[in-house]
């Protein structure tokens, strides 16, 4: 998809995307318990199972919420060593949803292993976890190098105590863009 602005004024603005073939899951599933964190609760383990096109680079959104089509709910406090999203290196940039390319399976099936702590209710001896909802979203390499940047950008632009402390916390952060001839 290509969006084109004219005007007698100024130079055209020109921004062009595709979407790609949707990669659906072969297989979700929820390992409990998985371990325990630093505090004594129990964590679960998600393992999201999926086969990847070959000879083309792919890449992939993965979200895991506590109700279908809602937002990704384990943005914090989660565990992983997936060589693959430990490969993006963002994880110390606490992103809200988990971005990756194939780099390292492409062709391949592959299963990206998070665990996380969640909520469980025990009744007696018998512990009932609350039901996740997995989506994997493919997404542009746009899209992907998008939300890299921003990742970065928001993580350096954290809320402190102070109001200018908002505004002038960081240094400056570049940005991708697809935008040909923009302002900003």
């Amino acid at each position: 998809y290509t969006v084109e602005l004219k005007s007698d004024n100024f130079p055209t603005i020109k921004a062009s995307d595709t979407i790609p073939n949707l990669v659906p899951i072969d297989n979700a599933y929820m390992v409990f318990p998985a371990g325990v964190d630093a505090f004594g609760f129990y964590l679960a383990e998600a393992c999201v199972s999926f086969s990847d096109p070959p000879n083309v680079t792919n890449y992939y959104e993965l979200l895991i919420s506590s109700k279908p089509g809602g937002t990704n709910a384990w943005y914090s406090d989660y565990e992983t060593n997936d060589p693959v999203l430990m490969n993006e290196g963002d994880q110390d940039y606490h992103p809200t949803s988990f971005f990756f390319s194939d780099d390292m399976f492409n062709g391949e099936s592959y299963t990206l292993r998070i665990k996380h702590g969640v909520g469980y209710s025990q009744n007696g001896e018998i512990i009932k976890v609350f039901p996740l909802y997995v989506a994997l979203r493919s997404v542009s390499r746009t899209y992907y190098k998008y939300r890299k940047y921003y990742t970065r950008h928001a993580y350096n632009q954290q809320f402190q105590n102070e109001f200018l402390d908002f505004i002038f916390k960081g240094e400056p952060q570049n940005m991708f863009t697809n935008i040909e001839n923009g302002y900003g």
